[in-house]
């Protein structure tokens, strides 16, 4: 097999550019009462699955379109979190050390 210099130098050039992601543990907290966070995370995930560990502490959710997810009501009109959207949140208490997914850097 002949390799030629310049596809040495692209193949030496994909290597030396290839990228090398970290995951990271990046805990957000959600003060008491409204606030707002984004969902980074590529997956959707459902919104009751994503909150099940902080239930009491959680009033409503609400989308960019109105949609809300009522705890108490037991009503979920969001169904799933989705990548770049953004949500409003009312706590009843602060959530500390939560997290969607691991950052990528």
């Amino acid at each position: 097999m002949i390799v030629y210099s310049w596809q040495l130098s692209v193949l030496i050039s994909a290597q030396e550019n290839e990228e090398t992601h970290i995951e990271l543990d990046r805990d957000i907290e959600i003060p008491e009462g409204w606030s707002m966070f984004g969902y980074t995370c590529s997956d959707p995930i459902d919104v009751v699955e994503s909150f099940v560990p902080f239930l009491e502490q959680i009033e409503i959710i609400k989308d960019e379109n109105g949609s809300v997810w009522y705890v108490e009501c037991g009503f979920n009109g969001i169904t799933a979190l989705e990548y770049g959207k953004g949500y409003q949140i009312k706590t009843f208490d602060a959530i500390e050390n939560f997290q969607f997914c691991p950052n990528i850097e």
